[in-house]
Order: structure tokens, then sequence, then C-alpha cells
């Protein structure tokens, strides 16, 4: 063997030992991503919450969230955008989910060269089960709708209370309201119309009720007879026989935090995110976390909010209860919003 050939070979050698070390080393991503574990979750959401650290010079353009029911989802798979940055830690929510499921979540981040994924979490929604924990210390009445719905009601202080949402499809004269899914014709709207949470009434007309908009509520004719949309000066003595004494807060204001949730909130957590107060529901008036239906059309909400219409010349609604805190608020609204009924006695 010439000595010409010994050096192309040895150069070969040196090549085929060289590449793979090479390569290794240019495939270590410089930017690591960390999912954290999932959190705030409901039947129908779940906070995501991770961070990158970009330890080379290949600039990060952009990060998130891929999510799946199938193991080690990615960028093909529904993403969610993050809201809440700071420093190369992100959050974001994730919406639209299924009762009682289990998905796998990963955050990314995408350079110009590639795309790196943290690791994997799962978690698992809360179930579609009806479970509404009324106050077995109180004695409660009831009331039918002209669907032949029953509602438990509360008498607190001088008043009579629906301890449930209304679910009523017609209006106490008989008229059928409309049941509209679709979103483009939600939000333009001229005429009322209802809707049930995530357009899935199998598995929430028993638990929240109805979502209606503001032209079903200023007919009158939804509550059944014998009973009405409460005013806001109806809440206002609801507010003080519960004992709490500061004004509820005029359209456009700011909002009061009362930290009284317990009192009105279902006794116990069941249908609020996990981390919510433990409520007493002293007062019997069984709030649930219902969420609304936006102008945008989509849901939100379920598990960590609720808040319903009340009765006035102007499309008004009353009290966001979230799972922390009480919030006291009256505030103007589109009239295309999709929001809860709780029906007071005459």
């Amino acid at each position: 063997m010439n000595n010409l050939l010994k050096i192309a070979l040895f150069i070969l050698l040196f090549i085929t030992v060289l590449l793979p070390s090479c390569k290794k080393e240019e495939d270590t991503p410089l930017v690591k991503v960390t999912t954290n574990p999932v959190s705030g979750i409901s039947r129908t959401s779940g906070v995501c919450k991770g961070s990158f650290i970009n330890e080379g010079t290949d600039t990060v353009i952009a990060y998130g969230f891929c999510w799946s029911t199938n193991v080690q989802p990615t960028y093909a798979d529904k993403r969610s955008v993050p809201y809440n940055i700071t420093n190369g830690i992100f959050q974001s929510a994730l919406i639209g989910l299924s009762p009682g499921t289990t998905y796998y979540v990963r955050a990314y981040a995408i350079t110009v060269e590639s795309k790196i994924y943290g690791n994997q979490e799962s978690f698992t929604t809360k179930p579609a089960t009806v479970q509404t924990t009324f106050n077995p210390d109180l004695t409660y009445q009831s009331v039918t709708d002209i669907d032949g719905n029953s509602y438990k009601t509360i008498s607190i202080g001088t008043q009579e209370w629906m301890a449930e949402n209304l679910k009523t499809t017609r209006f106490n004269d008989g008229t059928a309201i409309p049941l509209v899914t679709d979103n483009y014709e939600w939000n333009n709207l001229i005429t009322p119309g209802y809707c049930w949470y995530n357009n899935d009434e199998e598995g929430f007309k028993n638990i929240y009720g109805g979502y209606y908009n503001w032209k079903a509520v200023k007919t009158g004719k939804l509550c059944p007879s014998g009973w009405h949309v409460p005013t806001k000066e109806d809440w206002k003595v609801l507010k003080l026989s519960l004992g709490i004494t500061p004004e509820l807060v005029e359209p456009g204001g700011h909002f009061q935090e009362i930290t009284e949730a317990h009192k009105i909130k279902e006794t116990g957590n069941f249908n609020w995110v996990e981390g919510s107060i433990i409520a007493t529901n002293e007062s019997g008036f069984t709030a649930l976390p219902a969420g609304s239906r936006s102008v945008d059309t989509s849901f939100g909400g379920e598990g960590t909010t609720e808040s319903w219409w009340l009765a006035s010349d102007y499309a008004l609604s009353i009290w966001i209860v979230n799972f922390a805190n009480w919030i006291l608020n009256s505030d103007m609204l589109s009239e295309n919003y999709g929001m809860n009924v709780r029906c007071m006695k005459d």
C-alpha cells in the first residue's frame, strides 16, 4: 500500500470518527424548556405554566404549549399561545376540553433552527358528574318552570331565591326560546336566544342551567309565573341580609372584592377549580362556577367564575363570583353575552 493511499485511509477514518461527535454536539439543544404541572383544572380547562432558558446564540422566536389526548404531543397537535410572559416564564389556559378526560401537554420553544420540547405533564379534567352540594342544615322549598324542571329554592331574609340556575327552553307564556349554537348567528342575534355551555346539553344542562342573551331577559317572561329576574335593588337586599354592607359598584366603576364568597358558594368546592376556597354555603344560595358565553362567541370561565343577568332598562350583569373572592359589581355588557339567570319570588 503506497503512502498516498495510507494518507487517504487515515483521513477517511478521522472523518468517520469525528463527524458523529460533531453531530452530537450540534444536536445538543442550547435552549432548555420546562413544563410545569397543570393547575386550575376544571371540567373544560386547565392552566399551563412553562419556561425556557437560552444558553446559546440562537434566537427564540416563539413558544407556547402543545397538547393532546395522546402522549408526547407535538407542534402539529393543538396549541395554546401564552399570555402573562415574564423573563422566559410563560402561562396559558387550555380551554374547550372535555370532562373526565386525560390530556398530555408539553411546553415548546421555536428557534430559527429547530423546535425544542419540554418534559411531558399529564392531567385529567373534572368529571361531568352532576353533584351540587346544597347546605344540608337548611330547609329548601321548590318551584317548577313551564318545561317541568324543578328547582330548589331558599329563603334568605325576606326574600325567596332559586338555589339553582334557570334552565327553561320556553318563556312562561309557552313561547319557545330559540336554541342558537352557531357562533356567527349567536353574535348577531337581534332576538332572544339561549344555549348550553360548550353547546353540550347532556354534559352541562343539569349542572349550570341555560345561558341567555339580554333579549331573552328583557322580555320579562323568563322566570316561572310569580317569579322575576332580580333587580339591582333585590341583590342589594340579599347582600344586606348576609351582613355585607359595602355598596354595589355602579356600571363603569371599580370592582369591590369582598372575601365572603363562602357564604353563597356551594358547600365544599366540588364544582370549582382545584385550590378554590372551601365554602360553607351558609346562605343556601349555592353559587356554581358556570362561566359565560362572550361576545366573541367563545365559552369560558367554567370552574372559576359566575355571573347573572339582572332586570334593568339595559344589559346589566351582577356579581361575578370567582374561585377565591366575591366581587360585587354591576356592569354594562353587550346584549349578546350568554349568561345565567337566578329568579326571585315576587
